[in-house]
């Protein structure tokens, strides 16, 4: 690797503050988040910004509120992966960095029953809306015991929550009923 070139590497910590998970990112083997909190890996790895370019989040408010106090970088594909934000510059060898994207994106030891549930349920319901219009946001296993909660939205602070009983051990049983409630919702 040419010596300019900057190395990308994570880990995944429980975030018990904030009930889900955190990326701590970590640009040559250094915590680059500085007293932040990482955003929860799905959150993360959900932005197009870190593969097409744009102002991407890597960290959030240690109040855990997406939106307060974030850390962003901007991402710009050049030559070079370039990040600039927080008065620092990294540059990242484009085959590694998108190699470390994929590896890290699909990377799910970090998940108990309760997130890969979550995953799982979110996968059935992925580009669904409902008939009010709102489009499906995602589900939690982890607001209330036996129950997967589900989000929808229409971007204007309009939040429709629905719900289905789990028994908490078995995430296909969780995603048998996921399908159970789309076919209700499509028959509605």
């Amino acid at each position: 690797m040419e010596p300019d070139l900057d190395f990308l590497g994570f880990k995944v910590e429980r975030s018990d503050d904030t009930n889900d998970h955190e990326i701590r990112l970590l640009v040559n083997e250094r915590d680059v988040l500085n007293g932040h909190l990482g955003l929860d890996p799905p959150d993360f790895f959900g932005q197009s910004e870190l593969l097409k370019g744009g102002l991407a989040r890597i960290g959030r408010c240690g109040c855990g509120t997406v939106g307060c106090d974030d850390v962003c970088v901007q991402v710009t594909i050049e030559d070079a992966i370039v990040w600039r934000g927080n008065n620092e510059t990294f540059k990242f060898l484009p085959k590694s960095y998108f190699a470390w994207l994929y590896e890290a994106a699909n990377d799910r030891t970090w998940e108990d029953i309760n997130r890969r549930t979550e995953r799982l349920v979110s996968d059935v319901f992925e580009d669904i809306s409902i008939q009010t219009g709102e489009s499906f946001r995602w589900a939690s296993a982890r607001i209330e015991a036996g129950k997967i909660h589900l989000s929808f939205d229409n971007g204007t602070g309009r939040q429709v929550l629905l719900e289905f009983p789990w028994r908490g051990n078995d995430p296909s049983e969780a995603v048998k009923s996921a399908r159970i409630l789309l076919n209700e919702i499509a028959s509605a």
